[in-house]
């Protein structure tokens, strides 16, 4: 009976000893568990997809060149503030919407290609206090 309970009691003892060390190290970072968002693609709209997909790959392009769209009228902003006449003005503004349609067109050729549509949807910025319609992407299907 002695040698029962021991083999009992040093039982309980490994187990509460393994438990201890296993919480010693304190709570595991969010950063260690991996996410399964990690290897999709999540909008609010959709589902995941697998990063090697054409949906995945349609939303790279149109995410891509938003953000191309963005930056340069970012960078019209910012050279509209220094110009100085109304010509340097239209220039800007000239110079803004060619490369945001070359940027739109060339994506919605790429994402056509892949099987998806989308569409330019324009909307209003101001550069050097003037209302411009410019034209980011929006993914109508995929």
């Amino acid at each position: 009976m002695k040698r029962f309970v021991s083999r009992i009691a040093v039982t309980l003892m490994v187990v509460v000893l393994m438990t201890g060390a296993a919480f010693a190290a304190g709570p595991v970072p969010e950063t260690a568990t991996p996410d399964f968002t990690d290897n999709y693609f999540v909008t609010a709209e959709q589902q995941a997809f697998h990063p090697g997909s054409a949906e995945a790959k349609i939303i790279r392009l149109a995410e891509k060149a938003n953000d191309d769209v963005d930056k340069e009228i970012a960078k019209a902003q910012e050279q509209a503030e220094k110009a100085k006449k109304a010509a340097d003005l239209d220039r800007i503004i000239e110079k803004l919407l060619e490369k945001t349609e070359r940027t739109v067109s060339k994506a919605i050729e790429q994402i056509e290609k892949l099987g998806g549509e989308a569409e330019c949807e324009y909307v209003e910025v101001l550069i050097g206090g003037r209302s411009v319609l410019v034209d980011p992407l929006r993914i109508v299907r995929l």
